[in-house]
């Protein structure tokens, strides 16, 4: 049942109308553990806990952040509440796997597709994946690794859900 956690999971949450990109990455061994990060924020340290019954998760940390959800396959969603409860609101990760910068720095580049449509992609420096730049909207997205050769974007920089665009380097 544990291991149906383990990996890194990106996402964000919200409340108020407020997006904050999220990451946690949960460890199996002797215990779980797991770290955590709301970069915008300033925000990153160990989980205090963390509760496994069945498919419901809770997550405890860092400072008073509080994520309780259900995990579906590579989808964990559920509510979160900080601050002793005086911040709520919903949350929405989503599994990826690691891909090593060498592998990255692979697909970065310029690429034109038979509509004369491009792409312009690079290794993001602070989040896990590539960014994506179309360069006739102007529109950047990052892209998540959902496989070391399949990405997904969602609807804005550090959205991952749901997924709107996928990437496939072959």
């Amino acid at each position: 049942p544990t291991p149906a956690i383990v990996g890194t999971w990106v996402g964000g949450l919200e409340s108020g109308g407020e997006f904050s990109f999220y990451t946690a990455t949960v460890r199996d061994g002797a215990t779980l553990t797991a770290t955590a990060a709301l970069p915008m924020r300033g925000l990153s340290g160990a989980m205090r806990s963390i509760t496994v019954e069945g498919n419901r998760v809770r997550f405890e940390g860092p400072a008073s952040l509080v994520l309780l959800g259900t995990v579906n396959g590579n989808t964990l969603t559920g509510d979160f509440e900080a601050q002793a409860g005086r911040q709520k609101g919903t949350f929405r990760l989503t599994r990826v796997v690691t891909v090593e910068a060498d592998e990255l720095s692979k697909y970065q580049g310029a690429y034109q597709f038979a509509d004369g449509n491009m792409l312009l992609v690079e290794r993001a420096s602070f989040a896990p994946g590539v960014m994506v730049t179309d360069p006739s909207s102007g529109l950047t997205r990052i892209a998540f690794p959902r496989d070391t050769d399949e990405f997904v974007a969602g609807p804005a920089l550090l959205v991952p859900l749901p997924a709107e665009q996928t990437l496939a380097f072959t």
